[in-house]
């Protein structure tokens, strides 16, 4: 198990886990949060660990521990998802399962569930499969009427005209 599973796995047991590792293998800021974290009591030692979770995730130890992170995130957000929305919908009133299931859809909204399963606002345009080819504005017809075509072979057949029959 890598030292990224075992911090991010959840309670301090996976902190203490991780302490065994030799430090060579840790960044210094992330040795330094650790060793924090041993000398620290009660609430105090809770949010260290919460620091090294988050630090993870947003690149304080640098590139290689974020992307593990990340990627270690992005493969929870399904399990994590289900398990807001089962208890979302196992809670008694309508009203409290209503606000439940709106407070689902906006961590999905947010990614909190990962940026797999967000979708894109309404005010964004919608992808282009190949941008380089895209225009913004539509190209006028050539001097002799017929479309403007890329890329493509224009035929007589199966493109938006058909030069005239011999």
């Amino acid at each position: 198990m890598s030292l990224l599973t075992r911090v991010l796995s959840g309670p301090p047991r996976a902190l203490r886990q991780c302490l065994d590792c030799p430090p060579r293998c840790l960044p210094n800021a992330l040795g330094r949060d650790l060793r924090a974290w041993r000398a620290a009591d009660g609430p105090e030692r809770s949010a260290v660990a919460a620091r090294i979770r988050t630090g993870m995730l947003d690149g304080t130890y640098g590139g290689r521990v974020r992307r593990r992170a990340l990627i270690r995130h992005e493969r929870s957000a399904p399990r994590a998802l289900a398990d807001d929305l089962r208890r979302a919908l196992d809670l008694p009133g309508e009203e409290a399962r209503r606000s439940a299931v709106d407070r689902v859809v906006r961590g999905i909204d947010h990614g909190t569930y990962g940026v797999a399963l967000r979708w894109p606002s309404p005010a964004q345009p919608p992808a282009v499969k190949y941008p380089s080819t895209a225009s913004a504005q539509p190209e006028p017809p050539s001097p002799s009427g017929r479309p403007v075509t890329r890329g493509a072979a224009v035929t007589r057949r199966g493109v938006p005209w058909a030069a005239p029959d011999k």
